[in-house]
């Protein structure tokens, strides 16, 4: 059950209106900034597999090389936002669509296949660091934003 807030003027009920938006803005940018931090732990303090590879050098001798970070990829989180409610605020607010005292401080796109991606950019190509950023920051955020679905995911190059 909603109940209606009364305003003196119009005036009050936009001046009320600003300050939900920015103390919701303010919540969301926390919560992100908690989970950006537990990403980048997760993804710093991981310890990929080292990635040989075999193959023949310009000569003609078989050459190993060694990939200490691992195998190449991407990494993001998905998000999945119900119809209205806070959760689809939240994805316009992470898209840019919504211009306030508290940005996002990364940008989400419209995916492919439904939803809005965060793409992890660190950790140059090692998708395993990837991986770790993008599990551990959607764990951080799940369950946050009522209505928000938040998924990992990655693949190889």
């Amino acid at each position: 059950m909603t109940t209606e807030m009364v305003y003196g003027s119009l005036r009050e009920k936009i001046a009320a209106e600003s300050a939900r938006k920015a103390e919701e803005h303010q919540r969301w940018q926390i919560l992100v900034r908690d989970a950006e931090d537990a990403g980048r732990a997760a993804g710093t303090f991981c310890l990929p597999p080292t990635m040989v590879v075999v193959g023949k050098d310009r000569n003609g001798h078989q050459q190993e090389w060694r990939v200490p970070e691992g195998p190449c990829g991407f990494a993001w989180v998905k998000f999945i936002p119900e119809a209205g409610g806070e959760s689809r605020r939240f994805v316009n607010w992470a898209t840019g669509k919504v211009k306030t005292k508290y940005p996002c401080h990364f940008k989400a796109d419209k995916a492919y296949s439904g939803g809005f991606d965060y793409w992890i950019h660190d950790y140059n190509q090692s998708v395993t660091r990837k991986e770790r950023h993008a599990d551990a920051f959607a764990a951080a955020l799940a369950g946050k934003i009522p209505g928000l679905k938040v998924y990992p995911g990655s693949r190889l190059d």
